[in-house]
């Protein structure tokens, strides 16, 4: 006798295409009287994947979303889109200080079917092998590469370079790339002469960050899933907080003068209004600064009390101060004479800026990458986790938590790769725990 379990989902990005037969709709009176296997809270990047695994193993899934179904909109199928995110699939939850004053920037997420992936830059690319066999040292047996990437590749459909792109530089290692899955990935079409600029810098000869094993920008397929939305969901889970983890690879890139920021390799050039300005994000690929996040009321549709802390440690402090100043010295170069006059303008630091300044400067413009991890961690409960190695949240029975809340530190990549291999890791297990 099959017993109905929930599983929580807040995905974030679209998953495969499997020859089911879907339902989408608003109508909520559609599931009236039926029973289901399972059903899953929140249509995102997990639980579109894994209700597509349940449903190919023919259980009865229902999975409830409480945005709408924005496929029809064009910034939702298109990257360029990413700077201005089309508003009724974002969230734009409020963040607070640590005095409970609300901070003026929001926090993206994806709030219709879809998820985060609805709004996202749409990359592609992994993170490093000893990141992943973290998971297992962190007691969860069975969460390691050689089990997790054979399913990053199972979902690629890679679509190797042209001759143009070759001209301009792309390559990659065929070996490495998935060409059956369902995620279209490929280089961009124009990479762009500010990036290709700052590479040949070199302030960092790191080739991994240019490398065909690490960065696409993928195209994704819509979805067709047995998937049934209300237009208001009684069920929501959140799982949002902070940053973690090693200090070597931010080390190395601070001790070699980078400035990287993990979307755009290196820096990020962009061209404004009167006056112009270039914009270079720091971006740190493991902060060791950590929030939190805790409910508001008992009200479920109450948006939760997030507190990002961003640049608390001491070392992210360390390390943000060491590249703002290695920053100035790269636009005070010959190179930037006549084109840019102060490399901190808005607001101004002045060239014997202290680092206390620096640090300053940067808390009062830091933001987020929206890759939230950690607030469901799959860890033994003695160390803080919410859920064990089989997904399950601990203290129940056939409630399993599956999205980039389990992961218990942030990855040097893009979450969007994990987390496909992660939800279809959670459907085997579940699958198996039947």
């Amino acid at each position: 006798m099959r017993v109905s379990q929930i599983i929580a989902f807040v995905g974030t990005l679209l998953s495969a295409n499997f020859a089911v037969a879907t339902i989408v709709t608003d109508q909520s009176a559609i599931a009236n009287g039926q029973t289901f296997d399972f059903v899953i809270v929140g249509a995102g990047l997990a639980g579109l994947t894994v209700a597509n695994k349940l449903s190919a193993e023919n259980y009865s899934t229902l999975v409830i979303e409480a945005g709408p179904d924005g496929s029809w909109n064009n910034a939702v199928k298109y990257a360029e889109s990413f700077s201005y995110p089309p508003v009724f699939c974002n969230r734009n939850y409020p963040q607070y200080d640590e005095k409970g004053n609300k901070l003026p920037k929001s926090i993206h997420a994806g709030g219709c079917i879809g998820g985060s992936t609805s709004i996202n830059g749409m990359l592609w690319y992994r993170p490093t092998r000893a990141e992943i066999d973290r998971l297992e040292t962190l007691g969860n047996p069975g969460w390691n590469w050689d089990t997790l990437e054979p399913l990053m590749e199972a979902i690629e459909r890679n679509i190797p370079p042209n001759e143009e792109q070759i001209l301009q530089g792309a390559s990659y290692d065929p070996n490495v790339h998935g060409y059956h899955g369902v995620v279209n990935t490929s280089f961009p079409d124009q990479p762009g002469s500010a990036v290709s600029a700052l590479v040949s810098k070199r302030y960092y000869n790191d080739t991994s960050i240019i490398d065909g094993r690490n960065l696409f920008a993928p195209e994704v397929s819509l979805v067709n899933i047995d998937q049934i939305w209300p237009s208001s969901a009684s069920a929501m889970t959140k799982s949002l907080t902070g940053p973690s983890s090693l200090k070597s690879r931010a080390q190395s890139l601070v001790e070699a003068g980078a400035a990287v920021n993990v979307e755009v390799p290196v820096a990020e050039v962009v061209a404004d209004s009167k006056p112009t300005a270039l914009n270079a994000p720091f971006w740190p690929l493991m902060p060791l600064s950590r929030g939190h996040i805790h409910i508001a009321s008992s009200d479920p549709f109450q948006n939760a009390i997030i507190t990002p802390r961003f640049l608390t440690d001491a070392f992210d402090q360390a390390v943000g101060v060491a590249v703002a100043r290695r920053l100035r010295n790269l636009f005070s170069n010959k190179a930037f004479q006549g084109v840019v006059e102060n490399a901190y303008q808005y607001p101004l630091l002045g060239l014997n800026a202290t680092d206390s300044e620096y640090l300053n400067w940067f808390k009062d413009t830091a933001a987020g990458a929206s890759h939230w991890i950690g607030s469901t961690a799959m860890l033994p409960r003695a160390l803080g986790g919410v859920v064990d190695s089989r997904l399950r949240v601990y203290g129940t029975r056939n409630i399993h938590v599956v999205d980039a809340g389990i992961l218990p530190f942030q990855l040097t990549s893009h979450t969007m790769s994990t987390l496909y291999a992660v939800a279809q890791r959670a459907a085997q297990i579940i699958v198996e725990d039947c």
